[in-house]
């Protein structure tokens, strides 16, 4: 398997961390991440967005559909089950983090790199933060059993401690942050330095 990487995407690490968790022998490909989304006749993804896995000639974008693949190549029912109904909670997870907090959480960390986080985007992060907490389990995972659900969480969530944020009004991503970062295969992912915050 080959992963087009950067070692500062959020998309890229969540895949990088099943990986590691599962001991799945990969390459790393460097590429840019300078957010060039125009397709590119040399880039593996038509968007010209990372991450990209090739397995031997199948390839994939998009990192929660690589994540969803690699589980079920490897016939991991305990990180994507095979019940409808315990699927659809891992999907709905993995969904609510796509769709509702990554949508709140860009803003607040370009605002971040560029100085202050703007109390709008503040608030719509503090929303979107309080909506994902009353769906995860209160165990350090996102369904009550690790999945790769929580693969996506701990790439998406895991620099929240860099942001003007008070963790403690969410304790059960606080615990999922703890318990997820912690694991080695995330430590291995990350590069073996945990993040700030962590």
């Amino acid at each position: 398997m080959r992963l087009f990487d950067h070692p500062e995407s959020s998309n890229a690490l969540k895949v990088r961390f099943l990986l590691h968790e599962l001991n799945l022998e990969h390459t790393l490909v460097p590429m840019s991440l300078g957010g060039d989304s125009a397709p590119r006749g040399d880039h593996p993804s038509p968007f010209g967005l990372i991450p990209v896995l090739d397995d031997d000639g199948f390839v994939l974008t998009e990192s929660n559909t690589i994540l969803r693949y690699v589980a079920d190549r490897e016939r991991r029912d305990d990180l994507y089950p095979r019940d409808p109904r315990e699927r659809a909670r891992v999907d709905e997870r993995m969904d609510a983090l796509s769709f509702q907090v990554r949508g709140a959480l860009w803003p607040a960390e370009v605002d971040a790199r560029h100085g202050d986080v703007s109390p709008a985007h503040l608030a719509d992060l503090e929303r979107a933060l309080d909506g994902f907490e009353m769906l995860i389990a209160d165990n350090g995972t996102c369904t009550g059993t690790f999945s790769i659900a929580d693969c996506a969480a701990a790439g998406r969530l895991c620099h929240l401690g860099e942001l003007p944020l008070d963790l403690g009004r969410w304790p059960k991503i606080t615990r999922l942050l703890t318990e997820l970062t912690t694991r080695p295969a995330f430590v291995r992912a990350l590069g073996g330095a945990l993040p700030p915050g962590a």
